[in-house]
């Protein structure tokens, strides 16, 4: 039994899946304005992260829970509510394959 804490997430939002239940113009940029403006991702507090939220895609992103559950929480209502379903993978590091090489 893993009893380690979970580090990150890897938030995929399934932008195939908007289910039209506003009169939205461009949901998907809606949503994309939503997560800016509440400073989730490239917000006021980024440079007092440690760990900031990296976008790996167009719509996945690797979160940190340094500060808890509420930023997967704040992410997830905000795709609901944009009318998005989203996946969300639970990993106990950061993934080797997403950190920028080293120079030599």
């Amino acid at each position: 039994m893993n009893t380690q804490p979970c580090a990150y997430v890897l938030l995929i939002v399934d932008k195939s899946s908007h289910k039209n239940i506003t009169a939205i113009p461009d949901p998907w940029e809606t949503f994309l304005q939503d997560i800016n403006k509440d400073g989730v991702w490239f917000g006021a507090n980024i440079s007092e992260r440690k760990n900031p939220s990296e976008r790996l895609a167009e719509n996945v992103w690797l979160l940190p829970l340094q500060d808890g559950l509420p930023i997967l929480g704040r992410v997830a209502a905000m795709a609901t509510s944009n009318g998005f379903r989203y996946s969300a993978y639970p990993l106990d590091r950061k993934p080797e394959w997403s950190q920028s090489p080293q120079p030599h």
